[in-house]
């Protein structure tokens, strides 16, 4: 019978934590500006109900179809809602939709 050799003991030295020039070298610029992309819409979604200028909901059926101006930067909808305002609102719903996807109970048991 042969005795095998014992496998030779290999030593993993632990990994070095990345500077941050670093880790932005290996993100890359379009890493860099998905990443701004992402936290922009992030802040929008949670703080853009608060600093809506005007109701998401109510509106006034003489001001329908009425374009962009001073006080309504993107105009006003079809109800003579601000649309801004929509905007800020739907954002929210819009980022944490797909956060929790499983709240909704199954029709099949």
């Amino acid at each position: 019978m042969s005795t095998a050799a014992p496998a030779p003991l290999v030593i993993v030295q632990p990994s070095r934590a990345r500077s941050a020039t670093g880790l932005l070298r290996a993100i890359g610029p379009a890493g860099i500006a998905s990443a701004v992309v992402i936290t922009i819409a992030t802040l929008v979604a949670v703080i853009g109900p608060l600093v809506a200028p005007y109701s998401p909901t109510s509106g006034s059926l003489n001001l329908n179809f009425i374009g962009p101006s001073g006080g309504h930067f993107l105009g006003y909808d079809f109800e003579g809602r601000d649309v801004l305002s929509r905007l800020l609102a739907g954002a929210r719903s819009s980022m944490l939709g797909p956060a929790f996807p499983g709240w909704r109970r199954s029709s099949r048991r």
